[in-house]
């Protein structure tokens, strides 16, 4: 409510967000649903059960299409927040599904389903670390569509998105590997140096493989949004999707922060990181419009993976890289959170 309120004076092309009270209303109730999805994925994947987590994001992403293909039919005038609200449904009635499988399962039991209060005050200050942790990581890439908003235009932002969601999917493989090998480190820390380069080299291959394809066909996945972001886009896409291979060794860098317990230590340099981000896009963009952004966001991530490559290296050679008390606290909280 405090974003939709207050983003108007930033640009006023966020202007619609508070065009009613109901508009602000479906705004607020869409951002807390996304991050109670956020944390239930986690919470998923923490506990190894990461095809319940697979299958509500791919019953999400068809919900959502179907919707948003329906507005495009069906409604003449699809303004910004129904397309927004097609990602709600999608987010409404996966959830839903999955609740009502849990139920089939194992039954309703009222009390097993009740806010464990004793158990959040046991895990405050390892929640909180985690959760300062993640929204300096996440700050730089939510940022960056609504830079490209206030330094360029919506239309420049429509292009860039579309290439910016695709690149998302690169680094999906990587991100998904690294955040199962924190949840595993626990149980087998003497395995991680081995765990980490079956991984990273796994990452690889698979970014490899589809950025060379993205690299050949950009006109030809572009084409299928219209032919606007075919033209607009295809130099952003090129240089967003090399991003990903910068993107791996931050993935791992900061896994091995969460896995050495050493998320205070590593704040400092990871903000340092996003405003350098921020920075390079904001020159890029006054420089060379959105081929320049993406630039500077690639050289950027360039530049944090050199500085963070050699503890991922010096990880992968050795059998334990990290204090034995440290993994005790880190089995622990893993234990609680089980």
């Amino acid at each position: 409510i405090a974003f939709a309120l207050l983003a108007p004076f930033i640009s006023t092309n966020f202007q619609p967000l508070r065009a009613s009270i109901q508009d602000i209303l479906f705004f607020a109730f869409g951002v807390g649903l996304t991050a109670i999805t956020l944390v239930l994925d986690q919470a998923l994947i923490g506990l190894l059960r990461g095809e319940l987590q697979f299958w509500r994001n791919t019953l999400f992403a068809m919900i959502k299409l179907v919707a948003l293909l329906g507005v495009a039919f069906w409604l003449s005038h699809s303004v910004g927040l129904t397309i927004y609200n097609t990602w709600t449904l999608g987010n409404v009635l996966s959830l839903g599904a999955l609740a009502a499988f849990v139920i089939l399962k194992h039954g309703w039991s009222g009390r097993r389903w009740m806010p464990h209060w004793g158990l959040l005050g046991k895990l405050r200050l390892s929640a909180l670390q985690h959760h300062i942790l993640n929204l300096i990581i996440q700050a730089p890439s939510l940022a960056l569509p609504l830079f490209v908003t206030a330094l360029l235009s919506v239309k420049a932002n429509a292009w860039f998105y579309i290439a910016w969601m695709i690149t998302s999917f690169l680094v999906v493989t990587p991100q998904a590997l690294s955040t199962v090998l924190y949840a595993e480190s626990a149980s087998q820390p003497a395995r991680l140096a081995h765990k980490i380069r079956l991984t990273v080299g796994i990452s690889f291959v698979v970014c490899g493989l589809s950025i060379g394809v993205l690299q050949l066909g950009t006109k030809q996945v572009l084409d299928v949004f219209g032919h606007a972001y075919a033209d607009q886009a295809s130099w952003c896409l090129r240089i967003l999707s090399l991003s990903a291979f910068p993107s791996i060794i931050k993935s791992y860098y900061i896994t091995l922060c969460r896995i050495q317990n050493r998320l205070v230590q590593a704040m400092l340099p990871l903000i340092g990181c996003g405003i350098l981000q921020l920075v390079f896009v904001s020159i890029g963009a006054r420089l060379a419009g959105l081929p320049g952004l993406s630039m500077g966001w690639l050289i950027a991530l360039s530049i944090e993976a050199v500085c963070m490559c050699s503890r991922v290296y010096k990880a992968a050679q050795f059998t334990t890289t990290f204090p034995l008390e440290d993994t005790a606290n880190a089995e622990g909280e893993k234990q609680c959170v089980s």
